[in-house]
């Protein structure tokens, strides 16, 4: 915990950790956004996790880690995770009627 709240500079740094936060969550992919500020480095963007199985599930949308505290970004995260899960099965579901049996 220690370890992870002390990562608010690399929001990447926390990748081993998740496994222990999260279950069934074995990593989480990153893109770049854009800067805060001009000529600033850009926010790193949570777009995505995957599990131990390698199934991927993207997020709805994207969760931005900057300039929240690493403890803020991660309640972020928990609840995209739940809410891309949610989207996925309404449309799982929707796709489900629409077919031909």
């Amino acid at each position: 915990l220690l370890e992870i709240l002390s990562q608010t500079r690399d929001p990447r740094a926390v990748q081993p950790h998740l496994r222990k936060c999260f279950d069934a969550m074995a990593s989480a992919d990153f893109e770049d956004g854009p800067p805060l500020v001009e000529d600033g480095d850009p926010v790193g963007m949570i777009v995505g996790m995957n599990s131990p199985e390698k199934e991927k599930v993207h997020f709805s949308t994207h969760v931005p880690t900057l300039p929240k505290s690493v403890e803020f970004w991660m309640c972020d995260l928990e609840h995209m995770m739940r809410q891309s899960l949610l989207d996925q099965t309404i449309k799982a579901r929707a796709a489900y009627n629409e077919d031909d049996r």
